[in-house]
């Protein structure tokens, strides 16, 4: 087995701990794998299902045990200026940078994509451009549509509700948005997915009706 199949294992069995452990309790919280560490943003809150403006991480490269409760050496970076649940974070290919896909949040301004430098230890603003005579229409948020992406190319793929089941990509390198071939219609929203042989693999989710022509369908 593979170090890297060797920490994904360890970052879906941190996540369950972080959603249960007593003093953090979270749900719909996103999260990413970058230089041996697992970050996490976002979600709601346990105690009172409020959304969270919070960003940590745990440090895979050192030692700690996971049996006792509140036990996860969990370090507190730079929080978001906003709360916000369901969105996605993605590490860059270079392993310097984080973006945030914006779910549900109580930002006041139209943006989609933040960036957090690891460097600089803030948060920015990433613009959407569009290319001349571009048909996409931007959701006001990315919510049940998470973002996916290869880690070499730094091409992030979305779909979901908010895109109107259509595949929108988009570029980390030049801040354009696009759109590529899409999956069958399926109209599939809150999954999970990943990756594997230029291949997006979908797994769960929720398949919402659509009326069209008087009728329900898929």
């Amino acid at each position: 087995m593979s170090f890297n199949n060797i920490k994904t294992i360890f970052l879906v069995i941190i996540i369950a701990n972080v959603i249960t452990q007593p003093d953090i309790k979270r749900a719909d919280l996103c999260s990413c794998l970058i230089n041996d560490r697992i970050y996490f943003s976002g979600g709601l809150n346990g105690y009172d299902n409020n959304p969270t403006s919070d960003f940590f991480y745990l440090d895979l490269a050192e030692k700690f045990d996971t049996s006792p409760p509140n036990s996860l050496p969990f370090v507190i970076v730079n929080n978001t200026s906003f709360t916000h649940r369901d969105s996605s974070l993605i590490s860059s290919s270079t392993g310097d940078a984080i973006y945030l896909f914006l779910g549900e949040s109580s930002s006041k301004d139209d943006n989609l994509v933040y960036k957090y430098e690891l460097a600089s230890n803030e948060w920015k603003q990433i613009p959407s451009l569009l290319t001349s005579g571009s048909e996409i229409i931007l959701p006001k948020n990315l919510y049940e549509a998470p973002a996916i992406t290869d880690g070499i190319q730094d091409i992030v793929y979305l779909y979901g509700a908010p895109t109107k089941y259509k595949m929108y990509t988009y570029n980390l390198t030049t801040n354009y948005w696009n759109t590529t071939v899409a999956p069958a219609s399926y109209h599939l929203n809150s999954y999970g997915a990943i990756m594997l042989n230029d291949e997006i693999l979908y797994i769960g989710g929720q398949i919402k009706l659509i009326m069209k022509n008087n009728l329900w369908i898929r």
